[in-house]
């Protein structure tokens, strides 16, 4: 009875890894579809905010956007090693348990024992499969994610210059008393305003139209991803290698949602704080 649950919960394991397997590498190359499909478009996305129109102007914008790009730099760096250091977690059984180990368990139509060199041609194909997985498909989170992050940027120097509208006056009004000259200056400096803050909306719609269909597939791939590999961790100890495996499996997927998550918010937020900004300096 026992050997019969065991291999019960063997097959269960190898189902739900080869579902994961299936799951992640599909929905990577359905995220890629974009990228085929609207590569001028994405390519005015990546380039648009570093046209002439968008240099900083003050010490304080260009405090603002350096911010901005250490932060794209940072999140890029880090999920890049991350990445590597979930896949050599990921080959632990390989290297520390003696025999002839996959890092994941699979029916194979051919003995895997037999020869060294189906052993070694199955090993790469994981290897190959496992990069493709970990960086071709999610390295594009942090470029989407950092793209926002850049609009939300500019929205932070927008709203910068709308809350220093009394000093552009004050500028101004040092060289004249006339009211009619003061209003000009306010005027055409609320013009500026406005302009760049409708450059940023036509930003964020390229982007929606660009992106929205990669982020629907890292939700919808990471929402299966994430549920087979908590099957995994119910069917084997969770003090084994290769419960450490699907929680950094887990991890990683988690990692991926994090980036449209957060500054998802960031530009949501900041654009709930311009309202406000500009209420009070009209007021």
């Amino acid at each position: 009875m026992k050997t019969l649950m065991d291999r019960s919960s063997n097959y269960m394991e190898t189902n739900a890894m080869l579902m994961y397997a299936s799951d992640t590498t599909s929905f990577c190359s359905f995220k890629l579809v974009p990228f085929l499909q609207n590569s001028e478009k994405i390519k005015e996305c990546i380039n648009f905010f570093g046209k002439k129109n968008f240099a900083p102007k003050t010490d304080h914008e260009k405090e603002i956007i350096d911010e901005c790009i250490w932060v794209c730099r940072k999140n890029s760096i880090v999920y890049f090693y991350g990445m590597l250091l979930i896949m050599i977690v990921w080959y632990f059984p390989v290297i520390f348990i003696k025999g002839r180990n996959l890092p994941v368990q699979m029916w194979l139509p051919y003995d895997l024992s037999s020869t060294t060199v189906n052993y070694y041609f199955t090993l790469v194909y994981i290897a190959a499969a496992t990069v493709y997985d970990g960086y071709c498909g999610p390295i594009m989170d942090p470029l989407i994610g950092g793209l926002v992050y850049h609009a939300t940027a500019q929205l932070k120097i927008l709203k910068y210059n709308l809350k220093h509208l009394d000093k552009h006056l004050e500028h101004n009004s040092s060289k004249s008393n006339e009211q009619i000259i003061q209003f000009h200056c306010v005027h055409k400096h609320l013009e500026s305003c406005i302009e760049h803050h409708n450059k940023i909306l036509w930003f964020i719609d390229e982007h929606k139209e660009c992106f929205s269909w990669s982020i629907f597939c890292q939700f919808t791939g990471s929402m299966f991803a994430i549920c087979f590999c908590c099957i995994c961790l119910i069917l084997v100890p969770l003090n084994s290698i290769e419960a450490f495996t699907y929680t950094a499996a887990i991890f990683s997927v988690s990692i991926q949602i994090y980036f449209h998550c957060h500054y998802g918010t960031l530009l949501f937020e900041e654009n709930n704080d311009l309202i406000k900004d500009l209420y009070g300096t009209l007021v």
